[in-house]
């Protein structure tokens, strides 16, 4: 039987058998214990109102009781937990906390509700007040995806930030500023929950829906005192949290140096200082504006890059008449051989409709947009696609490598940096990644310092363009670069077998960066090391680099040994030329500089 893609269980202190209470998993529909212990860990067990709460509250003061909706993406689920403040509980004690939890098995796949945060204050998730209320909650047994919540829908919701309070679309502005900075958590200080939830859907809108189902964790309701910086921080890219509490614990959010505090009422008339805030101000100037725009960012699903990577894709469509002029004459030229007249771009014309005098042309806009460019990354790859489907763009036009598009190198370090560009391996816009990548491992490689070398690629930004580099097509890492590449892959491989590490990262950064660099030295070795005279050198200096690292060491020594020796069974899918000449000539040259080593201490 195929699992559900959704799980639900509730937490709260439930009445048992002897009339006592205690914390406990309560109703429950399709969880398994792995959803259950996902649930109990994000619950809440204190939730402290700014208003007292007491047993003889009516329905409407229930109701206004604070949500704290908590959404937490990872890399195979989606978990939403609300919490609610439940009176008393079986015992009499007071501040019972009922959660009403979800995991979703599927996040990758979308949401009838399209944005996590559409689901709160659902009407599906349980928010029970008083013992015997909650002690009596069931759940229905047909439960999945959680019905959407009270919140306006889109244009409605756009309306309300640019037109009918005025335009507060700083508000907007400034949280988007926040979110793509690492080093910082932003709180938005509101009078209610529900506000809040507000704001978290606004910001997620100018977003693809995936990307906040992937990405965005968020919170409506924490109280300052009780927020752990460490929790909320930033755990990879593309992930990042925005978290809300109230407007009375402001000064407190404000002394706690790893949080960035947005104020709505004082924040509304922000400017957009990023780019994708500048695209948020293009796109979105009113409420059918903006549902246009969200159903557009809904149809692409899938868009590598940051937070703003959706709205970037969306630019080229829009900015038609208000780019950047070359640019947006750029646009004009594809367009006009098929006597285009509609709104929407890109509407990429046959190749065959476009004569070679105009091609060049073509060709000779885009060199020059390149050549003067100043937007980000998810932009570039995006226009450099486009120019490549009609021929405006092509691998000839890399032959002579960066050469003055050296300005390109910060936007495609930038998109880098996301992980998989989902580029075609022979485009031309794949060619162009590589070289800003082989660039960078040729930098990487020119130092003589091994540690200092090891402790670089234990870095991020270094993991992260090691599967662009050395791609067949473009200008080829040298000779020089590819052998002490191989012979510091071979060092990493064989000593991390022996559970020895030198690359100085955690394991699992370790292990993905190795993984990494054995499928960089595949690509190169039958083009860098083809010939017998490379060989030799690449076994030369992986023994003086790195095999040597502690020569009047016996101990070193050895483990030196038992590195080479491993390496056939370490590194047996790296299909170098010659491999068994290779491995050879560095067991001989080990063997050789080992007993070299031990005559010279036997003479002193």
């Amino acid at each position: 039987m195929a699992m559900a893609r959704f799980a639900h269980a509730t937490y709260a202190s439930f009445s048992n058998t002897s009339s006592s209470g205690g914390w406990s998993i309560g109703p429950t529909v399709n969880a398994d214990p792995s959803d259950i212990e996902l649930i109990r860990s994000a619950a809440a067990i204190s939730l402290t109102p700014i208003q007292e709460v007491n047993e003889f509250i009516g329905a409407e003061e229930i109701e206004a009781l604070p949500r704290r909706f908590e959404y937490i993406p990872d890399q195979t689920h989606g978990v939403y937990v609300q919490s609610v403040p439940a009176g008393k509980d079986a015992t009499g004690r007071p501040g019972n906390v009922f959660t009403h939890g979800v995991v979703d098995h599927e996040p990758q796949q979308p949401l009838a509700a399209q944005y996590p945060i559409a689901l709160f204050r659902s009407p599906d998730l349980a928010a029970p007040f008083r013992a015997p209320v909650v002690n009596s909650v069931t759940l229905d047994d047909a439960l999945g995806e959680p019905a959407r919540g009270p919140l306006p829908d889109v244009e409605g919701l756009w309306r309300l930030i640019c037109d009918v309070q005025g335009d507060r679309r700083g508000v907007i502005y400034r949280i988007q500023k926040a979110l793509e900075d690492p080093n910082t958590i932003p709180v938005l200080l509101t009078p209610s929950d529900t506000q809040a939830a507000f704001w978290i859907y606004a910001v997620s809108t100018t977003m693809t829906p995936e990307a906040a189902r992937r990405g965005l964790r968020v919170s409506t309701f924490e109280r300052a005192r009780s927020v752990d910086a460490a929790k909320w921080a930033s755990q990879r890219p593309g992930f990042a949290a925005l978290i809300a509490g109230p407007v009375q614990d402001a000064e407190l959010f404000a002394a706690n140096p790893a949080l960035t505090v947005i104020d709505p009422e004082k924040d509304a008339s922000a400017a957009p200082e990023t780019e994708w805030s500048r695209m948020t101000e293009e796109l979105f100037t009113s409420g059918s504006e903006a549902a246009g725009v969200v159903d557009k960012l809904a149809a692409l699903g899938s868009a590598p890059g940051g937070f703003g990577a959706g709205l970037a894709q969306l630019m080229l469509e829009h900015r038609r008449k208000s780019m950047e002029p070359e640019l947006n004459q750029l646009a004009i030229d594809i367009t006009e051989p098929n006597e285009f007249v509609g709104e929407e771009y890109p509407t990429l014309v046959s190749r065959e409709l476009i004569d070679e005098t105009r091609l060049d042309e073509l060709r000779g806009s885009v060199y020059e947009t390149l050549q003067n460019w100043e937007s980000d990354g998810p932009l570039l790859i995006q226009y450099l696609t486009d120019a490549e489907a009609i021929g405006a763009f092509d691998r000839d036009m890399l032959v002579d490598g960066l050469g003055s598009l050296g300005n390109l190198e910060a936007p495609v370090t930038d998109i880098m940096a996301h992980g998989d560009l989902n580029l075609r391996p022979d485009s031309a816009v794949a060619g162009l990644v590589s070289l800003v990548a082989n660039k960078q491992i040729e930098e990487l490689f020119a130092g003589d310092d091994i540690t200092e070398l090891m402790e670089k690629l234990g870095q991020d930004t270094t993991r992260r363009v090691l599967p662009h580099a050395g791609h067949p097509g473009v200008e080829k890492l040298g000779a020089d670069t590819a052998c002490y590449l191989i012979g510091a892959t071979l060092a990493a491989a064989g000593y991390d077998q022996l559970r020895y590490p030198v690359i100085t990262a955690d394991p699992h950064t370790r292990k993905e960066t190795i993984h990494h660099l054995v499928g960089l030295a595949n690509r190169i070795a039958a083009r860098s090391v083809p010939t017998q005279a490379n060989v030799d050198a690449v076994a030369r200096r992986a023994w003086e680099d790195f095999f040597a690292t502690a020569p009047d060491s016996p101990q070193d020594i050895a483990l030196a040994a038992q590195a080479v020796s491993a390496l056939p069974a370490a590194f047996a899918e790296l299909r170098i030329e010659r491999t068994d000449q290779f491995l050879s000539k560095v067991i001989q040259t080990l063997v050789q500089n080992t007993r070299g080593m031990a005559n010279q201490k036997g003479e002193r």
